[in-house]
């Protein structure tokens, strides 16, 4: 079954037996809003230059959730660093979020169970029905990480954002294989043809989403501190 890389993503970041996420959510919707500006580069709508985000004139473009995301930028009286995109924009990243679960559930991969916490706060679980897809897509990524099978350009995307959310763990329970795996992962980047060319975009996405979970991060533990 094809999935594109919001779906890979979220399938990957998913509990493979309880109804919650293996990362937290400032991880998920900042790596979202970082996929989805990776991809509005790669159509070609956005440039990155300096850590900025550049919008190219008369852009327009077909991802479903990139539209929204394309008009903020183009109504922005200034330049602004692709950081601070992220963290302005992550507020947006749950309803996308629940977007792409629905649109997984409707795939057959995952159900979404409504509950109620004290009988009137609605919150919302998600259990996968076929773990088979979620390890095998997991097999595959730790496959061409590890050289032994030529990786696309969609891989190469997943495993970019894998580094920069923080999602080694994920792939690879085990330390020494963990630590081998980032080591590859650095080497397929720079040696990878696919990766050479969207290299410095992923790696500016990459940073971007560090730092911005990083600066989140930091902003919740001084107001909590207060």
């Amino acid at each position: 079954m094809e999935l594109n890389t919001l779906e890979n993503f979220l399938l990957l970041a998913k509990h493979p037996y309880k109804g919650r996420f293996m990362i937290s959510d400032l991880h998920i919707h900042h790596g979202i809003i970082g996929i989805i500006f990776l991809e509005l580069h790669l159509e070609g709508v956005v440039s990155l230059e300096n850590d900025k985000v550049i919008v190219k004139d008369d852009a327009s473009t077909g991802h479903p959730f990139g539209v929204d995301l394309l008009e903020r930028v183009k109504k922005s009286r200034r330049q602004r660093k692709l950081k601070t995109w992220i963290i302005k924009l992550s507020g947006k990243a749950s309803a996308i979020k629940w977007s792409v679960l629905q649109a997984l559930e409707k795939k057959g991969i995952l159900s979404i169970e409504k509950r109620k916490f004290l009988f009137f706060i609605p919150y919302r679980k998600t259990y996968l029905l076929d773990q088979t897809i979620r390890d095998q897509l997991i097999e595959h990524l730790k496959v061409c990480a590890f050289k032994q099978k030529e990786p696309q350009q969609e891989d190469i995307l997943l495993l970019g954002m894998i580094e920069a959310c923080q999602m080694h763990k994920i792939l690879s329970a085990d330390k020494a294989e963990r630590k081998l795996l980032k080591k590859e992962l650095k080497i397929l980047m720079k040696e990878n043809a696919f990766a050479g060319a969207i290299d410095q975009s992923i790696r500016q996405v990459q940073a971007a989403v560090l730092a911005a979970i990083t600066a989140s991060t930091a902003a919740a533990a001084a107001s909590s501190s207060r």
